[in-house]
């Protein structure tokens, strides 16, 4: 029992309550701002997994139809692939870019008039989806998160869990 009565003891056990304390509230803080940036990816009216896939759909859409009309569509498949398992901001990135450069192959095939109607109906929901994504409340959410997820001690948790830095949808990507 003399342990219990030694300063130095007391000292210590007060040390590892305080770092013990930080650490759970620090990993508590940082793992709620994450899922709840989760959940606003995914989940409600503007949220950007629609727009994206929204977006996924109408290239599928476009991927088709360049199938029909002999369009080499390889690394378009590929990306559309890619996209459907893992979403990055370059890929969008690079989504935009190939769907303007299918959309543009596309225009310049004698198509069919139903297929031509189809074609700007897809294309016009392309462009729309793509320019709400960097519209909307979601990318200056998903800016803070990233700001502070960068300071110490936020930065530690997010190593140690796994936290990965939010998508952030540029005005350049639509």
């Amino acid at each position: 029992m003399k342990v219990l009565k030694n300063r130095n003891t007391a000292v210590c056990v007060m040390i590892i309550c305080v770092l013990a304390a930080i650490l759970i509230g620090g990993w508590r803080g940082t793992s709620v701002e994450y899922h709840k940036l989760q959940k606003a990816f995914s989940e409600g009216e503007d949220a950007p997994k629609q727009y994206l896939d929204t977006m996924l759909v109408r290239f599928d859409y476009l991927i088709k139809t360049a199938d029909q009309y002999g369009i080499q569509t390889k690394n378009e498949k590929s990306l559309y692939s890619q996209l459907k398992n893992t979403i990055t901001a370059e890929a969008v990135l690079q989504l935009n870019d190939m769907e303007d450069k299918l959309y543009t192959s596309l225009k310049q095939q004698a198509l069919k008039k139903e297929d031509a109607s189809y074609l700007e109906r897809d294309h016009t929901m392309f462009l729309s989806a793509a320019a709400s994504l960097t519209h909307l409340d979601y990318n200056q959410k998903a800016k803070e998160y990233n700001s502070e997820m960068k300071k110490f001690p936020a930065s530690l948790f997010c190593s140690i869990f796994g936290f990965k830095e939010a998508l952030v949808f540029a005005k350049s990507a639509g």
